[in-house]
Order: structure tokens, then C-alpha cells, then sequence
């Protein structure tokens, strides 16, 4: 079963699931991980989505900020039918991308809250960094599926990308 709970976002741990209110929307959102003057919020749905928007000077006043917590156990899912580069191209550079390395680590790509640029948001850790230089290969159609949903199959898609 599919469990939510409400709770402060300052209480959110690295990599969760989370539902946000924006405006007059709720968009789904992963907690990153903090570093030094960091904590990064990626939200995958809602206008320019995929953004990292960095909260932690917001945290103070956001530490009471109730948010749906949905956990860590959700999977980010390629499609292999869809659009892929191997090595470059135009799809490592362009936001909603997932990309795999040779070590096995995913990577969404995001768009700065600011429009300033591209960030690269590691899904195992939820730490947000500069593209790494390796073997790669970026997809462009995928969708966010977590068990518990009830519908078939067991693993549920809450939306897709691409």
C-alpha cells in the first residue's frame, strides 16, 4: 500500500517524494541531498519542469511548510523505444533528460530555477552537480513509477516525461 503522511519539509530526508503547493498547484518534487549552503528542491512537474530550486535560505521560513511525503521508494524508468545518445548530442544537454554512466549511476538533467543554466541531479544520493565527464547514455521519454498505487501493474506510473 502507497503511503503517504504530512509533515514540515525541513524534516524531509535526501531523495524523498514529496507533493509541494505552489501557487495554486501541488507538483511533485524530490528533496536533495544539503550541502553548505544547499538544499535543493527538483521539481518534476509544474511550469519549465524539470528545476532545482535551492531552498535552504528559504528553510527558516519553509521549516513548517507542509508537504505529502511519499518516501524514497519510487524508480525512475527509461524508455528504451524512446529518443537516446550514446556519448553527446543534443539530449545530454537538454533538461528531463536521464542519463545512465558506465559506473551506473542515473542522473536526472534540470534547469536552474533562475534560468541560469543546467545541473546535473544524481538520483541514488539526490546530489545536485556539474555534468560529469564519463561514458554516458541520455534518454528523453521516461516516467516516475511507484509501488503501492493501487492500479495495475504493481508498479504504478505518477507520470511521465518525454
Amino acid at each position: 500500500m502507497l503511503t503517504c503522511t504530512l509533515g514540515p519539509l525541513a524534516k524531509c530526508s535526501p531523495r524523498e517524494l514529496v507533493r509541494v503547493k505552489v501557487a495554486n498547484a501541488t507538483e511533485w518534487a524530490i528533496v536533495g541531498a544539503t550541502d553548505p549552503g544547499l538544499r535543493p528542491l527538483v521539481f518534476l512537474t509544474g511550469k519549465n519542469a524539470p528545476y532545482v530550486l535551492n531552498v535552504f535560505d528559504d528553510l527558516r521560513e519553509l521549516g513548517t511548510y507542509p508537504v505529502a511525503k511519499y518516501g524514497t521508494n519510487y524508480e525512475f524508468v527509461h524508455d528504451p523505444k524512446g529518443p537516446c545518445q550514446i556519448g553527446e548530442g543534443k539530449l545530454h544537454q537538454t533538461a528531463g533528460s536521464l542519463v545512465l554512466f558506465e559506473d551506473g549511476d542515473w542522473h536526472l538533467i534540470v534547469n536552474t530555477a533562475q534560468g541560469g543554466g543546467l545541473r546535473w541531479f544524481e538520483l541514488g544520493s539526490g546530489k545536485l552537480m556539474g555534468e560529469r565527464g564519463a561514458h554516458k547514455i541520455a534518454f528523453g521519454k521516461w516516467r516516475l513509477s511507484m509501488e503501492g498505487v493501487k492500479h495495475e501493474p504493481p508498479e504504478a506510473t505518477l507520470f511521465s516525461h518525454g
